[in-house]
């Protein structure tokens, strides 16, 4: 019996150990610059080529050549999927509206590698104005915020927004922020811009406690649409 209990005491702290690790953030997301103070990324302050769209064009925006099937002179479309080109992350993406909160909905919560656009904010394409992207990040791993918040875009990275009827967009990975919902305003900017340069946002959870459900903080994914000449 004394064997049995210390076969369960040891696995039961090793289980509090192996969730302890899922819930630290990672090196990455520990450096990632905190809002407000922070500027946000553009394909300039990313030194990637030619300029960010905050800049104007010289060889296009989005910071280089225009990736083989996107469009180089992008309209609005009603994104059905998002693929991360060189990841081999490609999945569908829903149009959501207003969560109680008043914030930007998430996909259902059991839908941890899809992505809501947020219908009040510009569509992908748009030549002007930041669409709104939105998923998941798990306490205990397994969607798509986990693994952005563990370096998983670098920047020049493709996002690729396809609306399932043969028209893609395309955007560049210029950098990330993180806020901590205590100190976010929706009239920072951060989110929310339907006047400023082509871009979009992917905001997911950040900074899970150790007890309780609530994540403390939001990280922003920043790109910025790719145009050519």
């Amino acid at each position: 019996m004394r064997l049995l209990a210390l076969v369960a005491l040891v696995v039961g702290l090793g289980l509090v150990a192996w969730r302890v690790v899922l819930i630290t953030p990672s090196d990455y997301e520990k450096q990632l610059p905190t809002a407000p103070g922070a500027p946000i990324p553009d394909a300039a302050s990313a030194g990637l080529a030619g300029t960010g769209p905050a800049h104007g064009p010289a060889n296009g925006t989005g910071g280089g050549a225009v990736p083989a099937g996107c469009d180089p002179q992008p309209r609005p479309l009603v994104g059905a999927r998002m693929t991360l080109e060189g990841h081999r992350r490609s999945m569908p993406m829903m149009s959501l509206g207003v969560a109680p909160d008043q914030a930007p909905a998430s996909p259902p919560s059991h839908l941890g590698n899809t992505v809501g656009w947020f219908d009040r904010s510009v569509p992908p394409g748009a030549a002007q104005g930041r669409a709104v992207l939105t998923s998941h990040t798990f306490r205990w791993g397994g969607a798509l915020g986990n693994e952005l918040n563990h370096g998983l875009l670098a920047p020049g990275d493709v996002i690729r927004i396809s609306d399932g009827g043969g028209r893609d967009v395309c955007y560049r990975f210029t950098g990330a922020l993180k806020v901590r919902v205590s100190d976010y305003r929706p009239d920072s900017g951060l989110v929310y811009d339907n006047d400023g340069p082509a871009q979009l946002v992917i905001v997911v959870c950040s900074d899970y406690p150790l007890v309780g459900d609530a994540a403390a903080s939001r990280a922003l994914y920043y790109a910025d649409l790719v145009t050519g000449p």
